[in-house]
């Protein structure tokens, strides 16, 4: 199972962006998104930032599975 923070790592490295540039994008510091992997959490404002950021649905960067257990993605 993938939590939204190996989705943001694996995002990052597959654009090669390092976590200053991905910082950057979203306008918050390094120390905030620590922090947020501390608490195991991103607040919602910044869910649909990233997702567009990585052009994907919110549903799939936070990795939600639908009924049959596949994942959901965009059309």
């Amino acid at each position: 199972m993938h939590t939204i923070f190996s989705i943001i790592y694996a995002e990052n490295a597959r654009r090669r962006w390092s976590l200053h540039n991905f910082c950057d994008k979203i306008c918050i510091g390094r120390t905030t998104f620590y922090r947020w992997l501390n608490k195991g959490e991103i607040p919602s404002q910044y869910l649909s930032k990233i997702a567009s950021l990585y052009e994907m649905s919110t549903d799939e960067l936070i990795g939600y599975k639908n009924e049959t257990g596949g994942e959901i993605h965009s059309l």
